[in-house]
């Protein structure tokens, strides 16, 4: 949001005509520019406002059960999404349905009400400062819903093209939970011996470790679909906020490859040939890896100043469609296409 002398990016202007947290408006923002308008917006409301998984002391471990489920992708956003859709598909059906519904799942049916109404007051401020439909009121929205929130129907298929793309929902995501990131370490491999060879054995979870920069060691919490989860194909997760108790806790994570938090993430990014291998690094090279050549790695930062540029042609020109002018749509679908195909 800031340059290092504390002036506005273009981000940062954007973000200054929102009246919310800096980490909502991102997700806000990028949300509509990369068309996830919708489940952004979701993920947006449960940041504002609280996770709707319910976990009574007498049944957590039944509640933890329930929520895993929900589980995709190694993200607890992504299993609040999936608890959300059905949600708002049984207050389609009555109130009965949709009481059982969050009763069965150990969801609080009022936090998932307070969550619709945040939707559709943030689709509002969107609106207001050209980034969705013009003229949208909550109100209006809410009017107009025949049960769930009604934020999809009210800013239209093109604004959530790819609303069903989770790599994606989790690079947005990645802007906006940025430099919240956990390192995960692996044990050395461990190997046994079977009639068709040597197998590398996977480790036990308890023997992953996790680290942030600052921090050092941190410790998944009980509650997160990612408690006891053994391996993960990318070594970067995202967390909202740390609780300490008898240790450091991380409450909700979600899983990031490496590209969206080069494009998203803060800081310098630097490309250097060593060893022969094209290592991309940013935030002091804590964040390393080795691109699968020099072409994608040049790639991947100018893409970066390429958004920038875009979100600066939006400043001169509030009314552009960032979607549709032939240049923007280049670049968006280009970062869709780099995130969606990692």
């Amino acid at each position: 949001a800031l340059t290092p002398d504390e002036k506005l990016t273009p981000l940062g202007y954007h973000l200054a005509s929102l009246p919310v947290d800096v980490r909502i408006g991102k997700l806000m923002l990028l949300g509509s520019i990369f068309r996830c308008l919708d489940p952004a917006l979701t993920i947006a409301a449960s940041l504002a406002f609280k996770s709707p998984f319910v976990s009574p002391w007498d049944k957590k471990e039944e509640a933890n059960q329930k929520k895993l489920e929900f589980a995709f992708a190694n993200s607890d956003y992504l299993a609040l999404l999936c608890a959300y859709k059905g949600w708002q598909l049984s207050t389609k059906e009555s109130a009965r349905a949709s009481y059982n519904y969050c009763r069965q799942n150990f969801l609080s049916g009022r936090t998932l009400q307070e969550m619709a109404s945040l939707k559709r007051q943030f689709t509002e401020l969107l609106s207001d400062i050209g980034f969705v439909k013009e003229g949208l009121r909550a109100k209006e929205i809410e009017k107009r819903a025949q049960g769930g929130d009604g934020v999809l129907d009210a800013t239209g298929e093109e604004a959530n093209t790819n609303a069903e793309n989770p790599k994606l929902i989790s690079a947005v995501l990645c802007a906006a939970l940025y430099p919240n990131v956990v390192q995960v370490k692996t044990p050395e491999g461990k190997f046994q011996k079977t009639s068709s060879g040597v197998v590398r054995l996977q480790p036990k979870s308890a023997e992953l470790k996790f680290v942030t920069k600052n921090d050092g060691y941190v410790h998944i919490h009980p509650s997160s679909v990612n408690y006891q989860v053994r391996h993960f194909d990318s070594p970067y997760l995202l967390y909202h906020e740390k609780i300490k108790t008898s240790r450091v806790f991380i409450r909700d994570c979600s899983m990031v490859s490496v590209y969206p938090l080069v494009l998203f993430g803060g800081g310098q990014v630097s490309v250097q040939l060593q060893r022969g291998a094209f290592v991309v690094s940013l935030d002091d090279g804590w964040i390393r890896f080795v691109a699968a050549s020099h072409q994608v790695a040049e790639l991947v930062k100018e893409l970066r100043c390429e958004l920038d540029q875009l979100l600066q042609d939006k400043i001169k020109n509030p009314s552009m469609d960032l979607c549709t002018c032939p240049r923007g749509s280049r670049i968006i679908s280009m970062i869709v296409k780099l995130i969606t195909t990692q």
